[in-house]
């Protein structure tokens, strides 16, 4: 973890511990708080940090002994989430929000050998979703005979093959799944 995020709230701050959290939104919502004095008979909790305000700071998922996943946040004046820092496995993965706490609005697409960043959504689009559409269109504008790879863990994978989810009830969309090469 880097700069002023490493330590945001861990020192000046309140320390709190949680059984889990839960969402994909950033930051995590903690669930289910525990008393300190519990932990000795957990093998797994998190450790969550706040910062004066109350704002969650960050939090470490422990397992073992070992923290497995950590989540540093900076926020904006009006407390919309900043920064957010993500370290699992030793690599960290740094987003910036706008002012309103949107995430950012391009997506990542490795081609290649060098491995091309693209801006596939225009900034008027902030905070939809890539759909086929819309990949499709990105990839449309790159040589057709570039390698398509993807982020996998620790490094970049070959894309192997896709897997179609139907929609899984009211409100729920279809879902294209890249899946990466495993023989790698």
């Amino acid at each position: 973890m880097t700069g002023d995020l490493e330590t945001a709230g861990v020192e000046a701050g309140e320390c709190r511990f949680y059984t889990t959290y839960t969402g994909v939104k950033l930051p995590f919502r903690l669930v289910e708080a525990i008393p300190e004095a519990q932990l000795t008979h957990r093998n797994t909790f998190i450790r969550a940090f706040f910062d004066a305000d109350g704002l969650l700071a960050g939090f470490d998922k422990m397992v073992y002994g070992e923290v497995e996943l950590a989540h540093r946040y900076a926020y904006h004046g009006n407390g919309a989430l900043r920064r957010a820092e993500v370290t699992m496995d030793e690599e960290t993965v740094v987003l910036a929000f706008d002012e309103a706490g949107a995430p950012p609005a391009w997506s990542r697409l490795s081609i290649g050998d060098g491995g091309i960043c693209i801006d596939a959504l225009g900034q008027e689009e902030r905070g939809t979703v890539m759909a086929v559409v819309r990949l499709l269109e990105a990839l449309g504008k790159l040589p057709p005979d570039a390698v398509v790879l993807m982020e996998s863990g620790g490094g970049l994978s070959l894309v192997s093959a896709l897997d179609f989810v139907e929609a899984q009830g009211a409100g729920a969309p279809a879902e294209v799944i890249l899946l990466p090469n495993m023989d790698e």
